[in-house]
């Protein structure tokens, strides 16, 4: 099932947020990674993409 997303234009910018929360742990399995790795992943990703507690990922324009 793919997953879903909802937007937010914002002038220049656009931010997309995931309907559904979903944990590390949940992204690392289904990209065939460690818990671990997907953490560090993220934040060397925090830039473009926001993760905050819950499992609420944003798409950061």
């Amino acid at each position: 099932m793919p997953f879903q997303y909802r937007g937010i234009g914002l002038g220049r910018g656009f931010i997309a947020s995931l309907a559904q929360p979903i944990p590390y742990y949940q992204i690392a399995r289904s990209i065939g990674i460690t818990y671990e790795e997907c953490v560090r992943l993220f934040k060397q990703l925090q830039e473009v993409v926001s993760y905050r507690r819950g499992g609420k990922i944003t798409i950061l324009d």
